[in-house]
């Protein structure tokens, strides 16, 4: 649920929004963002469905459970140490880039490099004495404490790595940040499948270290050539800048910090109540449910937030913007969704090896979680553009205690699948809660055309999702997928009429075609 992912993984964050002027309608906006970052995105996802299928074929179900757990351990380690740096870095200077100063720009660029390499250090070596402590509280036993210290280098690679991408980021080179996601993607998969090949479940950690290795060494590729001005900086003078840099960093720190310990906790009660292989097929369902909607939620933090930051100060403004948002979301997410509900047992067999069987419900409790998460975050970047961190806090906690509540009550009852329900619990509460006081603190309500799509797109996947659950028959499968087809045509013709005719027409010889099939022309 995490936001600072969404807007450390995108592009320019807020220099964007200053002095920038709404147009009438932004849908051109939305789906060019979309399309842009979305590309990026779905580069890296593919190459990363291509790793995950080799390690789950060469690993099973526990090696993918083990990679998980290591993973939550460095994840939560990491988001401590970096203390949001990497999201309130990429404010900090883009604002410094706005001043048209220098100078400016370079002392934030050393500041950021040095708090980075301070936090990076400090939090690795804690993992290092923690070793034991954590492979205690995480597998029960100490036979994992060695492997915990050594993945401890990984939080200084990972710390050192947000800086420099928040760097690119900040200054605006966003094609430079779209080859640096997608470059660094790339050679990881190239370096990390025979590393796990050539040394099986051995080559974990190798993988582990040697995978934010190779992004450290892209961003290093790119961030080199940024060139400031040569200035002298006292560790004094970056100590006062950094507090600056880390205060704002707290409110993008604790949301990922929650996010990062609720998968921990997630992966514990599994492990603890169903061994490490009901953890592989929780990650393996985990890891392809946001698939689709991953590069919707990315364009989220990399446009939608600095334009609504433009305008916070007109709460007008800032409905029409998060109604476009959230509507133009929907309408490229819904498709996807449905198609998931329905092929999910081939999407598992298909990126996964045959002892993921029982990750299929899984999945599909967790794609109903997805379609929450895209109907609630446009609502919640109001609170991240009003810069109204308390706000943000609370209701981030509230959605994450709810998820621990509901893993508690769910695991023993209904085993792995509990998991899954949990998630798309927490997006049914969290949507609640955010709507209720979005509309009591700048009267949020959704326009006739948003309501209007989700008065027939959310009943059609509540019933696909019934349709499909559990053992589907053929029968379910077919009228799953003639629902599908027929809610993708509707999907496209609203989409196609929001878009200008200036943006129709750079889809060149498509355009007429598109038109054609939804009975536009």
């Amino acid at each position: 649920m995490s936001h600072s992912e969404a807007i450390t993984g995108a592009s320019d964050p807020i220099a964007s929004a200053s002095g920038s002027t709404e147009s009438p309608s932004s849908y051109g906006q939305i789906f060019k963002s979309t399309a842009f970052t979305g590309g990026a995105a779905l580069t890296n996802v593919i190459f990363g469905i291509v790793r995950t299928k080799f390690m789950a074929v060469l690993l099973g179900a526990s090696g993918i459970g083990l990679i998980g757990l290591y993973g939550s351990i460095t994840g939560l380690a990491g988001t401590l140490a970096g203390m949001g740096i990497g999201s309130s870095g990429v404010r900090q200077i883009a604002e410094a880039v706005g001043t048209g100063d220098d100078v400016r720009v370079s002392k934030m660029v050393i500041t950021l490099r040095r708090t980075s390499l301070v936090l990076g250090t400090i939090g690795g070596l804690l993992v290092v004495c923690l070793s034991v402590p954590l492979s205690l509280l995480t597998f029960g036993n100490r036979d994992h404490s060695t492997a915990i210290a050594v993945l401890g280098v990984t939080i200084l690679i990972g710390a050192v790595n947000g800086a420099q991408g928040a760097l690119i980021q900040g200054l605006r080179r966003i094609a430079d940040l779209a080859k640096l996601n997608i470059l660094g993607s790339l050679a990881s998969t190239c370096i990390g499948i025979p590393l796990i090949w050539f040394l099986g479940v051995r080559g974990i950690i190798p993988v582990l270290i040697v995978l934010p290795a190779v992004s450290l060494v892209c961003s290093w590729w790119f961030a080199r050539k940024v060139v400031v001005v040569p200035v002298n900086v006292s560790w004094r003078e970056s100590a006062v800048e950094a507090r600056a840099l880390v205060g704002l960093g707290v409110a993008f720190m604790t949301s990922a910090l929650l996010g990062a310990g609720v998968a921990f906790i997630t992966n514990l009660l599994i492990v603890r109540n169903l061994g490490l292989a009901a953890a592989g097929h929780y990650a393996a369902a985990f890891s392809l449910a946001g698939t689709y909607a991953g590069f919707i939620l990315s364009a989220m933090g990399a446009d939608f937030y600095p334009r609504l930051t433009a305008v916070a100060g007109d709460n007008q403004a800032v409905i029409r913007l998060v109604n476009e948002q959230t509507e133009v979301a929907l309408l490229m997410a819904i498709p996807g969704i449905l198609g998931t509900l329905v092929a999910a047992p081939w999407v598992i067999h298909a990126f996964y090896a045959g002892g993921f069987d029982a990750a299929v419900p899984i999945l599909q409790w967790l794609v109903l979680g997805i379609l929450g998460r895209v109907v609630s975050w446009p609502v919640a970047f109001i609170q991240l553009a009003r810069g109204d961190g308390r706000t943000f806090i609370l209701t981030e906690a509230v959605g994450y205690a709810s998820q621990v509540l509901l893993l508690v009550v769910l695991i023993p009852r209904f085993g792995v699948a509990g998991a899954g329900m949990a998630f798309a619990g927490l997006y049914l509460i969290y949507t609640i809660v955010i709507l209720a006081l979005m509309r009591k603190i700048v009267g949020f309500s959704y326009g006739q055309s948003v309501r209007r799509l989700m008065g027939w797109s959310l009943p059609l996947v509540i019933a696909v999702f019934i349709l499909e659950h559990g053992e589907p028959s053929g029968w379910s499968v077919m009228i799953g997928g003639v629902v599908t087809c027929v809610a993708s045509w509707a999907c496209l013709r609203v989409l196609l009429l929001r878009l200008p005719d200036h943006q129709l027409k750079r889809l060149g010889s498509v355009a007429p075609l598109l038109k054609r099939i939804t009975h536009l022309s």
